[in-house]
């Protein structure tokens, strides 16, 4: 779930706004992974990411210069929001599914 900087200004939103968001995500019964990115600041993604049984999100994070769990980790990356999670997205169908 994409929320940009845009986001923040165009609807007054909060920096907590997505506090629990990526674990409500996480319980929707057939989603093996959730992916939260947070541009909070201007060109500055903070990702989350939340599995069921994948083992590799701490390795996918790691890709991306973050850490984590092999089911609870996150990164953050400087650049353009939208390239960021077109990148982070190709990557993680790619590691987590094999496509």
């Amino acid at each position: 779930m994409p929320i940009s900087y845009n986001d923040y200004v165009e609807f007054s939103l909060e920096p907590d706004v997505t506090k629990g968001l990526i674990e409500w995500l996480r319980r929707i019964k057939d989603c093996k992974v959730s992916i939260v990115f947070r541009e909070d600041q201007p060109g500055k993604v903070k990702m989350s990411f939340r599995g069921k049984n994948t083992g590799k999100l701490h390795l996918i994070a790691e890709h991306f210069g973050g850490g984590g769990h092999p089911e609870a980790s996150g990164a953050i990356i400087e650049g353009n929001f939208d390239e960021i999670v077109d990148l982070v997205l190709l990557y993680t169908k790619k590691e987590v599914f094999g496509d």
